[in-house]
C-alpha cells in the first residue's frame, strides 16, 4: 500500500495528464437591491390587481425627526406596494387611511415612458412580496388623526 505522500502525488500526476477543460466565458449578473424598514401613516390605501396578481398599495407617510442638532422635522412620502393573496386578505379587513404601519420591503425603480417624448421617468417604490417582506399595523387610525390628516392633506 502507498502511504498518504505518495498517493498524493499519483493523484497529481494523474491530474497533470489530463487534457485541460475548455475556457468558457462567464457574464456576472447582479441585482441591486435596498432592503427598506420604514414605519409611518397611511395616508391612501387602494386595492386592485396587477397583471392579474392582488395588490394593496399604500402611500405611506414617514417622518425624521430633527437632529440633535437643530432643523425641522422632515416628512417624506412613499409608494408600497403589496403583492399576494396573503396581503389582500389579511391588510383589507384590518387596515385603514389613519394607520400606523411597520413596512419591511425591496426599494424598487418603476420606470414610465412618456409616449409624446419617449423619455422615462423613474418612480420609486418599495415591493413588498412574501416572504421577503411585511406589513404589520401598529396602531389603528384615531378618529383625530384622520381628520387632521385630511385637513392636512387639503391645504
Amino acid at each position: 500500500a502507498a502511504s498518504a505522500p505518495e498517493g498524493d502525488a499519483a493523484a497529481a500526476a494523474e491530474a497533470l495528464s489530463r487534457p485541460p477543460l475548455p475556457e468558457v466565458q462567464l457574464s456576472a449578473h447582479a441585482r441591486v437591491a435596498s432592503n427598506m424598514i420604514l414605519a409611518g401613516q397611511v395616508l391612501e390605501l387602494k386595492f386592485g390587481y396587477i397583471k392579474a396578481e392582488p395588490v394593496v398599495q399604500l402611500l405611506l407617510e414617514v417622518d425624521e425627526p430633527a437632529t440633535a442638532a437643530g432643523g425641522d422635522v422632515e416628512t417624506e412620502y412613499f409608494t408600497v406596494r403589496c403583492f399576494g393573496e396573503q396581503f389582500t386578505d389579511t391588510l383589507k379587513p384590518s387596515l385603514e387611511a389613519g394607520a400606523t404601519v411597520l413596512v419591511h420591503g425591496t426599494l424598487l425603480l418603476n420606470f414610465h415612458v412618456e409616449p409624446e417624448t419617449g423619455e422615462a421617468f423613474p418612480y420609486p417604490y418599495v415591493k413588498v412580496v412574501p416572504p421577503f417582506g411585511s406589513v404589520v399595523p401598529l396602531a389603528a387610525a384615531a378618529p383625530s388623526d384622520a381628520t387632521a390628516g385630511a385637513t392636512r392633506r387639503a391645504g
